[in-house]
């Protein structure tokens, strides 16, 4: 039997599947800190000074157990 059976269901989708990202979906999105929707500018400023507290965190840490390590 060589035809294919017409009771075949339909192909199966994961619901999981995410749509692609487009600059589209991109260009729409809203910057915002905390929940204060600011400009891009002071998003990236924001960004940056985190980013700075989070550096100075880690180095103080890595000072504080290379010292106890010695």
């Amino acid at each position: 039997m060589n035809a294919k059976s017409q009771n075949t269901g339909k192909a199966w989708l994961d619901p999981d599947d995410a749509p692609e990202l487009t600059d589209d979906f991109f260009e729409q999105g809203v910057w915002k800190v905390g929940e204060k929707v600011v400009p891009h500018a002071e998003a990236q400023q924001e960004m940056a000074r985190r980013r700075g507290r989070l550096n100075n965190l880690l180095l103080a840490l890595l000072v504080h157990f290379r010292v106890k390590t010695l």
